[in-house]
């Protein structure tokens, strides 16, 4: 079914399409009346005082009369009256059931690591290096040389779908020196092996 708007004539095929375009169709003579009221009800705020749903203290906040008119405007004095919500019974019993089961983000970070070090190892191909004290690690390096996520932002899934023989396990020093020769010297993963075999890494 074809609509057309009564000021202009132009023709649609969904009526809320026309009932939108009347409203500011420039032969509609109401135009102007309509969107200075519209432009009054949306964007000019007043000061208004409201008492806290929470504590019932007055406060004041700047809204607009639509605001106002549709609810949609903050009912608390402060963030403290907020997020202070009392949960029922009911709702603790709902909370829990959602969260049973999930592992936590100290555990999560656990199983990674220990997952990561079952997959590629923790110690430098090349160097024997291993981590032993805080702040030091090892790079997860792609031995093809082509960009990947970092190592840290893996989750459990990703490690799981990986195949563990495109990625080797290196220091900080010979990661920088694997790309140094990819980059520069155009060296495959297979002939920096090769070359750091026959010169050994002290």
């Amino acid at each position: 079914m074809v609509y057309k708007c009564k000021y202009c004539k132009k023709e649609f095929d969904d009526y809320h399409q026309v009932g939108g375009h009347i409203v500011s169709c420039t032969l509609n003579p109401k135009r102007n009346e309509i969107n200075t009221k519209r432009s009054i009800t949306h964007t000019k705020r007043k000061i208004c005082i409201l008492k806290c749903k929470k504590c019932n203290k007055k406060y004041t906040a700047e809204i607009t009369d639509n605001e106002y008119k549709n609810n949609r405007y903050n009912k608390y004095c402060s963030r403290l009256c907020a997020n202070s919500k009392e949960c029922t019974k009911e709702t603790r019993k709902k909370i829990s059931k959602k969260l049973k089961g999930r592992i936590s983000q100290k555990k999560g970070m656990g199983i990674k690591n220990k997952l990561m070090i079952e997959t590629f190892g923790n110690m430098c191909h090349f160097c024997n290096f291993k981590p032993e004290k805080k702040g030091q690690y090892t790079i997860i390096h792609r031995k093809d040389g082509k960009k990947h996520k970092l190592s840290g932002l893996w989750n459990i899934q990703d490690l799981k779908n990986m195949n563990p023989n495109e990625y080797i396990c290196l220091c900080g020093r010979c990661h920088g020196g694997v790309h140094w020769c990819m980059k520069y010297l155009g060296m495959t993963w297979e002939e920096i092996e090769i070359k750091i075999k026959n010169n050994p890494v002290d």
